[in-house]
């Protein structure tokens, strides 16, 4: 397991202010960490030492007032002679408000499709306030195999000068946008949402079960996939995953050539819409999933709260949405 801190924590990362901080990360077990926080002119505000557990570990540091230019350094504390220590810095680290924007579609709207987007975008160096507003997304894979570290690894957080920048949330974006000129801090958001999940999907197996209103999400889950082998249930995803690329793309052509086409002659010229497919280890819309792939890489980041919207995919259970949310 390599010596770093946890994707959440990059450069340009904002930390929550009045608050105290977690700060997680990775190292071999029983590997001892020191971790500082330094402010824009280098003195020190805080540090906090901690040892790895399994292969993780975690500190919490004391809570600071708002302000930008910080460093975060992660050290390995010496306990050999003859080695270096490892030493990790990250840069121009803000502390301010920070919010998860989770949910499905809605929340994933991006902000260049919106119709305002446009004209935020146009607005290069963020002098609007947008400048004070900066991002992170969650590495956006639902389940877990060999390439899913990699490209957590190539995450990191955005600010206004990213040329990424009109894929972050839309409603998240106005959110922080407003936040930041009515509080004059800097906002950071960190995007965790999927169009189409249900709510389960972002909760964990323990909490679902606890629950008897609940736990009919994980029972029908376990009846789908029920003498199902890893193998069985992988082939059936990729299969599906194959159809369904294929019958979305004749779906696009159908609707550019037929734009009024109605749905029941649509699916008799491209065929069976077979959305959200089989469920099994490999299926994003699985119950819990989701908590498994993003909300536990990203936990427990230091927050003032969560924009939620979400709620159609839970539709067929309706007297239990409550209880879920």
């Amino acid at each position: 397991m390599s010596f770093s801190f946890a994707s959440v924590f990059s450069d340009h990362c904002v930390l929550q202010r009045n608050k105290n901080i977690t700060i997680f990360g990775y190292a071999e077990d029983g590997k001892a960490v020191k971790v500082q926080l330094l402010a824009k002119d280098g003195s020190l505000l805080c540090k906090n030492t901690g040892r790895a557990r399994g292969s993780r570990w975690e500190v919490q540091l004391a809570p600071q007032t708002a302000q930008t230019g910080c460093q975060l350094t992660l050290e390995s504390a010496q306990e050999s002679a003859g080695g270096e220590a490892e030493k990790i810095t990250l840069t121009d680290i803000a502390i301010g408000e920070v919010w998860l924007a989770g949910g499905q579609s809605n929340m994933e709207f991006e902000l260049q499709n919106c119709t305002e987007g446009p004209e935020e975008l146009a607005d290069s160096t963020g002098e609007g306030g947008a400048k004070n507003v900066r991002f992170y997304y969650t590495n956006k894979i639902g389940w877990i195999d060999q390439h899913f570290y990699e490209a957590e690894k190539a995450t990191c957080w955005q600010t206004w000068e990213s040329p990424a920048r009109g894929s972050w949330s839309a409603v998240g974006f106005f959110f922080a946008k407003k936040l930041a000129a009515e509080l004059g801090v800097t906002v950071g958001l960190i995007g965790c949402n999927w169009g189409g999940t249900s709510a389960s999907a972002w909760m964990s197996r323990e909490y679902l079960e606890q629950d008897s209103r609940l736990r009919p999400y994980v029972e029908d889950y376990d009846k789908a996939v029920k003498g199902k082998s890893r193998k069985k249930m992988i082939a059936e995803y990729d299969e599906y995953a194959e159809y369904q690329e294929g019958w979305e793309k004749r779906v696009a052509a159908c609707y550019a050539e037929k734009p009024d086409i109605e749905w029941p002659d649509l699916l008799a010229e491209c065929g069976e819409n077979r959305y959200p497919g089989p469920m099994g280890i490999k299926n994003p819309m699985r119950p819990c999933g989701l908590h498994e792939t993003m909300v536990s890489r990203i936990a427990p980041y230091t927050l003032r709260g969560v924009l939620w919207y979400q709620g159609e995919s839970d539709d067929h259970r309706p007297q239990t949405y409550y209880a879920l949310m």
